[in-house]
């Protein structure tokens, strides 16, 4: 849901990404205050630790897999220079063997991995979902698979995670930063109305 890092938006209410309707739901969610940045911020942080655990474990088994094959590399070399030439070819296509077993066996445990990382991710996903919908951020209503929602709910995501990083810059200026954006906001939403009223 949350990238590692926010979007850089040229407008920090997130209009142009959002729309303006949308942008002034979610503004008047951020200004309840400290509890809704904690909720986002902990929905982020689930986001980074999940994906550090994943490629922690990946980096893990690719460690392993290469310290396997060094160590089969080593023995297969020991064997070959006590084996009689004459007998090199039917030890080499042991080796053969042996190695392809190994790259398979550590295909099947990449993708066992894999596979406890895709759950992983959709369990936190589940979960962030969860939350930004109890918190009443807009276009979160409970879990969803919906790929359209999905969409929807990572444009979201990332408008509150710039936001989130912004409130962090200027501290005590926020509240004054926040309605203005409201304004312009408004200001929009008036001229969207006008030109409908015109069409």
């Amino acid at each position: 849901m949350f990238g590692p890092s926010p979007p850089k938006l040229d407008d920090p209410s997130g209009a142009g990404v959002l729309g303006a309707t949308r942008a002034k739901e979610l503004l008047q969610v951020l200004g309840r205050g400290d509890v809704v940045f904690e909720v986002l911020e902990g929905a982020w942080m689930m986001s980074a630790v999940a994906e550090q655990n994943i490629s922690a474990t990946l980096a893990s088994t690719a460690r392993q897999h290469s310290e396997r094959m060094d160590t089969l590399a080593s023995a297969w070399r020991a064997r070959e220079a006590a084996t009689p030439p004459e007998l090199l070819h039917q030890v080499r296509a042991a080796h053969a063997n042996e190695g392809a077993m190994a790259e398979a066996s550590h295909n099947a445990e990449l993708a066992n991995v894999n596979g406890r990382g895709v759950w992983q991710l959709r369990l936190v996903l589940f979960v962030q979902q969860t939350l930004l919908s109890g918190a009443g951020v807009p276009g979160f209503a409970g879990p969803t698979v919906d790929a359209n929602e999905i969409q929807v709910q990572r444009k979201v995501a990332g408008v509150c995670h710039s936001s989130v990083e912004l409130r962090k810059q200027l501290g005590a200026g926020w509240d004054s930063v926040m309605l203005d954006m409201l304004k312009k906001v408004d200001a929009r939403l008036l001229e969207e109305e006008g030109a409908r009223m015109l069409a």
